[in-house]
């Protein structure tokens, strides 16, 4: 790697962090805007593609009606020994307004954490995709994950129920809500909840895990509207290596040696 190079990839990584950063009072686009050469350092990453800028955060959306039905999937295993994912896979329910999803709310937060074990999923997708790897919408996808290491503490499961139910909100208004014409909207293919035995986690789920840009910029739009403050990192689903970790100091680190 030339000396160019080397320099082009550092710019581009601090370009990146602040769009992640909040200790600025400086809005992203301006941020990014100060770089005019932005386009021919982003190209460093060879996994970044050509001709897209990043701007600011995600648009949402306020209209009543969705374009797309949602459903609502859970997932709890009842014998280890022999698991077939799909075997353990229920639909739930389904919306595709924003009365039907508030006559649903309860249904996504109705449930006691301590009921459920250490081993459960609690999924809402868009309709005709189901959370499983296996599904054609997921095949080359991938996931952002936030990870709530786990307490026994009501504090514990109060932050973990209201950073879900906020995503929850927040990507159907970024994705399901007509009127919107950002290219971004259609990358996402739903979230899940895991509830595991140490670590419980938040993931949302992507179509495309070689699309490191678009996958940057819902990652950037999750951070800011949630306010997560914890590691959070996307990771492809067939290696399941962490191709974008970003760490509580919100700095971002690139598996520059992942598979593609």
């Amino acid at each position: 790697m030339s000396v160019h190079e080397d320099m082009a990839i550092d710019i581009t990584r601090q370009l990146i962090d602040s769009l992640f950063g909040s200790d600025s009072d400086e809005k992203p686009i301006k941020k990014a805007n100060k770089f005019s050469d932005g386009l021919s350092l982003i190209r460093a990453f060879s996994s970044l593609q050509r001709g897209e800028n990043l701007k600011s955060p995600l648009k949402t959306v306020n209209t009543n009606s969705m374009d797309k039905k949602w459903q609502i999937w859970y997932w709890k295993p009842t014998n280890r020994q022999a698991w077939n994912w799909e075997d353990f896979l229920q639909m739930k329910t389904s919306f595709s307004t924003k009365e039907e999803f508030w006559r649903c709310y309860d249904e996504l937060k109705g449930f006691e954490f301590g009921l459920l074990g250490s081993h459960f999923n609690y999924c809402v997708f868009r309709e005709g995709v189901k959370p499983m790897w296996e599904d054609p919408a997921n095949r080359g996808g991938g996931r952002w994950v936030l990870e709530f290491p786990r307490k026994k503490d009501w504090r514990h499961i109060s932050h973990l129920n209201d950073i879900w139910l906020k995503l929850v909100r927040i990507l159907l208004s970024i994705t399901g809500y007509n009127g919107s014409s950002d290219d971004y909207i259609n990358e996402i293919c739903g979230a899940v909840l895991m509830i595991r035995h140490n670590v419980n986690k938040i993931a949302v789920w992507t179509k495309n895990a070689d699309n490191t840009l678009k996958n940057l910029k819902i990652g950037q739009t999750l951070k800011a509207s949630t306010g997560f403050g914890g590691k959070m990192f996307y990771t492809n689903h067939k290696s399941n290596d962490q191709k974008i970790v970003v760490n509580r100091e919100k700095k971002i680190r690139f598996k520059e040696n992942s598979p593609q």
